[in-house]
């Protein structure tokens, strides 16, 4: 195990008890537990666990096209959940890309949460893309901070997967969007017996996950400081409030634009009657 950990990160562990709480059976869980009780975090507070993997994943295996294509190991799977995974099974980069799918598949809650799928899933209603990239990044900073990182570190990840490959960047976010964007429970029981209703959300869960991926640089393009004080009183109102004129702003382009076409029909209907038309209508006296 130590020798797989030192081949990722470059440099012999200083820290032997790295995953002690993995390898012992009273550990402290890694899969299914919130961001913030998971103990052994870098300094942005992500769990090694899950940025190793991505470490090894970027040093051995870009530019492989069938990265995310096996279903993940279940043997790996269940020692992780009872808490005696053995680093030996992870020789190969479809085993450790196969366990950052279980990882953000097993949070609690996604990375974008329950609360701003909708918010998130609406930017595609929106035209220009200089307004989206802008409405996107003021959604982010509203995300949890140890969400927010996690989101930087994912996105930056997957934009070198991609590696500016179409096909790749499609792939990425087929894999992906259900895991950044995944829907509660209710919602899903709601939309079950609708294929077309699932078809759509896709494809707007895909939307968004694009914009995520090429715009990161734009969008989230640091980590947060989480030893920055917090917004005080009144402040956080004023951010939202400041970036909700973005919003406004495109809402009346949107809104305009139906009630010009109705003219322009109005228009029309006047200079298409008919002679007939014509002689029927009657002068008032």
């Amino acid at each position: 195990m130590t020798e797989w950990m030192s081949a990722i990160t470059g440099e012999a562990l200083e820290n032997q008890k790295l995953y002690a709480e993995v390898e012992s059976d009273t550990g402290s869980k890694i899969l299914g537990v919130p961001l913030d009780t998971i103990e052994q975090c870098n300094e942005n507070g992500l769990p090694i666990f899950l940025t190793c993997l991505m470490d090894y994943i970027e040093a051995t295996a870009i530019g492989k096209k069938d990265l995310f294509t096996e279903a993940p190991d279940p043997v790996l799977i269940t020692q992780i959940q009872e808490g005696v995974l053995d680093f030996e099974l992870i020789r190969s980069h479809h085993a450790v890309a196969g366990l950052i799918q279980v990882f953000l598949h097993e949070m609690p809650v996604p990375v974008l949460t329950f609360e701003l799928r909708a918010c998130f899933l609406g930017i595609c209603d929106i035209v220009q893309e200089i307004t989206r990239i802008q409405i996107l990044h003021a959604l982010c900073q509203v995300l949890p901070p140890l969400h927010y990182n996690l989101l930087h570190r994912l996105c930056f990840f997957l934009k070198c997967l991609a590696d500016n490959d179409e096909d790749t960047l499609n792939h990425l976010c087929n894999t992906f969007s259900v895991l950044l964007l995944r829907s509660p429970k209710e919602l899903e029981m709601k939309t079950s017996g609708s294929k077309l209703d699932l078809s759509s959300e896709l494809s707007l869960m895909n939307e968004v996950t694009r914009f995520l991926i090429l715009f990161c640089d734009q969008i989230c393009p640091y980590p947060l400081d989480l030893h920055a004080e917090a917004f005080e009183d009144g402040e956080l109102d004023a951010f939202i409030i400041e970036n909700g004129d973005i919003l406004a702003e495109e809402q009346e382009d949107q809104e305009e634009q139906p009630q010009t076409k109705k003219r322009e029909r109005k228009k029309k209907s006047k200079k298409a009657r008919t002679p007939r038309e014509e002689e029927m209508e009657v002068t008032p006296v």
